[in-house]
């Protein structure tokens, strides 16, 4: 292979550059250079290129000493080179298979750029004589190894040799041997290379104008799912403008589409519209001439819009044409379309007239609507007794398991008819084989009492769990009873709460309540009162007495013995009482809910979390708790949010709560509003409190008032406040 890539590098250079050019410029095969020459053309040119690899030398130097120019290798081309894009000489090979792009440049003539892997580099500088020969020499031996590798079969290869002469990458675009190589990939099934060959002969590019070879090749490369080919054919298919084309059109536009084609999206609905419009032309002739299915199609499509504008009255029009020859689908559509009101008023005894037609062909959903309208005195008065017969008829002609399951529950109702426990269970277990949940959990209850069917117990639990599998929340909870009693099995309190869980999930209050009492009591899990509590609050939110009564009895137990342990101030049982604490707090107790923010803001029984301790105090000062109240802005106020603890404040304050006042002014003037901040510490200042006496002092002086600041701390140094004392004492010093 080296010898075959030698020789054809020496043939491209010798052979396809221009004689005129070689004589200039003078190339050496390297087995002609003189010792010397080969040399200094490895230093000074290729030194990293081995002496094996080279082929030709280019020699820019007058006197022939091989230090400047060019060496052609077999693996690339070397010369001295500087970078375009980064700057800096570099001596080293640019391989020829990364070489994107030669030219020379139309304002620096005397340089010869090349782009290698996405770079740029001008690799030879000086006499036009050499630029050209080595742009001549580069392109033949580009195009030669790019021929020479197609020539070895690989499709890949040959898209590549086409693109080259294409797109005209080291020479002059070539049309023709680009199409010649586009038809060699395609021949080998690459797609891409088929679509360019339709093209081209669709356009004469390369080759003469031919429709005909454009369309195959367009074909080949859409049946290889390539989108453009795709497009492609479906224009070629509705230029040619039968309706047959016309479909041949849609099915290649809809492949294009769902491949993200906007222009073939939108192609696809004209051509469809035009088939549809067809279509209804065609349609709209037979029904004319008594054709009652042509009727029917005919005015589905002028009700959907299909291949016209919608026309309510058209499709009427033709529905009920069709419906007076006796075609049941059409007579169903003239009851719908008169019992929805569509464009025209509601006319339920006509709807009904028209459905009954239609279900005395046993058209299953006529019959289904007869039923509802006797049912609910649609159209005429209620008749549940006509109701059943229509929906026991339509459950007969069908297998609609709803269907079968609403007779199954009439006749257990006794809706009707005399309640009939046999025919409901029958009617009932035929949907519940189908999967309908509401009948699967009334074969349970069948086999569980025995209505219409021997009590079994085995069989009661195998439909009420199948029910509860579907997610019937009565049917979960029934399970979890049968589970929790052993009926129809062996007791499992695991499973039990699993399925009352289930249930309560969805609502079922005393499921909910179960699953309290479970929770609490460790049966089916281990004990968890986090989960025992939840349920038991979602089931006395619902309104379960027994509920209520279980929340009110653990929160006083859990209240008393959390608060017994914290002010005890028993460290050792701090996560008892914090556990206790919880329970209570949840269950809504104002003092458990204090206590528990008091031991989260002090790190008691778990770490210190200032957002649990302001999230529980929250809930006891929203109860009215005055402690929490204070807590509350107590918490806020260590947190640097001076304004909001003001707030928490602020109620008790006005109600003349001393701490509250002193917290509040304090907080006030945290937050800059020192005017308001003496508003509350000036009436405990009054009162003789030396503490608010010395901040009163403190805001004085920072308002600037030092004469109001200096009798606050003569105030409270005389109540004996240490820091105001010294302070009066530096100002004597001063």
């Amino acid at each position: 292979m080296d010898i075959n890539r030698k020789e054809l590098i020496e043939k491209a250079v010798f052979s396809a550059v221009p004689a005129d050019l070689r004589k200039k410029a003078h190339p050496l095969p390297i087995a002609e250079c003189r010792q010397g020459q080969l040399r200094n053309a490895q230093k000074y040119i290729a030194e990293d290129c081995p002496p094996g690899n080279m082929v030709i030398l280019v020699d820019g130097t007058a006197l022939g000493t091989g230090k400047q120019g060019c060496v052609f290798a077999m693996d690339g081309i070397y010369a001295l080179m500087e970078n375009g894009f980064m700057g800096g000489f570099c001596c080293c090979s640019l391989s020829y298979e990364s070489i994107r792009r030669i030219e020379i440049p139309e304002k620096k003539r005397d340089s010869l750029r090349l782009y290698h892997s996405g770079e740029r580099y001008y690799i030879l500088h000086g006499q036009e004589k050499y630029i050209r020969f080595v742009f001549a020499a580069l392109s033949a031996i580009l195009e030669a190894l790019k021929v020479a590798a197609a020539s070895e079969g690989y499709a890949t290869a040959k898209y590549a040799c086409a693109l080259m002469y294409d797109k005209g990458l080291y020479m002059a675009v070539n049309k023709e041997k680009a199409l010649y190589w586009y038809e060699q990939a395609a021949l080998q099934g690459d797609t891409e290379s088929q679509f360019q060959c339709g093209r081209r002969y669709e356009a004469g590019e390369g080759a003469a104008v031919d429709q005909e070879r454009a369309g195959q090749w367009y074909r080949k490369a859409a049946e290889g799912r390539h989108c453009g080919a795709q497009l492609a054919c479906g224009k070629i298919y509705i230029g040619k403008g039968t309706v047959e084309d016309k479909r041949e059109a849609l099915y290649w536009l809809e492949k294009a589409a769902e491949q993200g084609s906007a222009e073939a999206s939108g192609l696809a609905e004209r051509v469809t519209f035009e088939l549809a419009q067809f279509r209804l032309g065609e349609l709209e002739k037979l029904a004319s001439r008594g054709d009652a299915d042509a009727g029917y199609d005919c005015a589905g499509m002028y009700r959907r819009g299909e291949g016209t504008a919608v026309d309510r009255e058209k499709a009427f029009y033709w529905y009920e044409k069709a419906a007076l020859q006796g075609h049941a689908k059409a007579q169903y559509e003239c009851g719908n379309i008169l019992k929805n009101g569509e464009g025209r008023e509601p006319d339920p005894e006509k709807a009904l007239y028209w459905y009954e037609k239609a279900a005395e062909q046993d058209h299953e959903d006529a019959l289904v609507q007869c039923g509802f309208m006797y049912y609910d005195g649609e159209g005429t008065g209620p008749d549940k007794k006509r109701a059943l017969y229509f929906f026991e008829r339509a459950a007969v002609v069908g297998r609609d398991p709803w269907v079968r399951a609403l007779c199954g529950s009439m006749y257990g109702e006794g809706e009707g008819t005399e309640p009939d426990p046999e025919k409901a269970f029958y009617w009932d277990e035929k949907a519940a084989r189908q999967g309908n949940g509401r009948a699967q959990f009334r074969c349970g209850r069948h086999y569980y009492k025995g209505e219409g069917v021997p009590a079994d117990e085995e069989k009661a639990l195998y439909w009420y769990e199948r029910a509860a599998r579907q997610g019937d929340p009565a049917a979960q909870f029934q399970t979890g009873y049968f589970y929790s009693k052993g009926i129809g099995t062996r007791n499992d309190e695991g499973k039990a709460l699993y399925w009352y869980e289930k249930a309560a999930e969805q609502g079922r209050i005393k499921a909910q309540y179960y699953c309290g009492r479970r929770y609490h009591k460790g049966i089916g899990a281990a004990v968890d009162e986090k989960k025992a509590v939840y349920w038991m609050k979602k089931a006395m939110e619902q309104g379960y007495e027994k509920a209520a009564e279980a929340c009110e009895e653990w929160k006083s137990r859990a209240l008393a013995v959390g608060a017994d342990i914290y002010l005890s101030e028993d460290s050792g049982r701090y996560a008892k009482a914090l556990e206790q604490l919880e329970v209570a707090a949840e269950l809504g107790s104002d003092q458990g809910q204090y206590f528990l923010g008091c031991m989260y803001d002090e790190g008691l029984g778990a770490a210190e979390d200032k957002k649990k301790a302001l999230y529980w105090c929250e809930k006891a000062a929203g109860q009215g708790h005055t402690a929490a109240q204070k807590k509350v802005g107590d918490i806020e106020l260590s947190l640097g949010r001076a304004f909001s603890a003001s707030v928490s404040y602020e109620e008790l304050a006005e109600e003349g709560d001393e701490y509250a006042m002193f917290q509040c002014g304090v907080a006030c003037a945290e937050d800059g509003r020192y005017e308001e901040a003496l508003k509350w510490l000036e009436p405990l200042a009054n009162r003789g409190d030396a503490q608010a006496e010395y901040n009163c002092g403190v805001i004085c002086e920072r308002m600037k008032n030092p004469v109001m600041a200096d009798h606050w701390y003569r105030c409270a140094a005389a109540g004996g406040h240490s820091e105001a004392k010294w302070i009066l004492e530096q100002r004597r010093k001063r």
